[in-house]
């Protein structure tokens, strides 16, 4: 996870998600609870951190996003 600093974006990119964004793998749509689960502690961390609540509801809104494609099919 990276440190917010200056009102930066909280984000974190697994090695799937690099992968997938290279075009190496398929995505099966499903939902990830652990990944929704992240969200919101997201959210409330970069809330608690900046007080910017404009930023913490995108945070919130980008990581629950992930969630729906966050199961990945390494099969080819």
């Amino acid at each position: 996870m990276q440190a917010i600093e200056n009102n930066t974006l909280f984000t974190e990119i697994s090695a799937e998600e690099s992968a997938i964004v290279s075009g190496g793998e398929a995505i099966k749509i499903g939902v990830s609870v652990p990944q929704q689960i992240f969200a919101l502690g997201a959210g409330q961390y970069t809330f608690n951190t900046t007080g910017n609540a404009v930023l913490a509801l995108s945070v919130l809104t980008t990581q629950y996003n992930r969630s729906y494609a966050s199961e990945i099919d390494f099969g080819f």
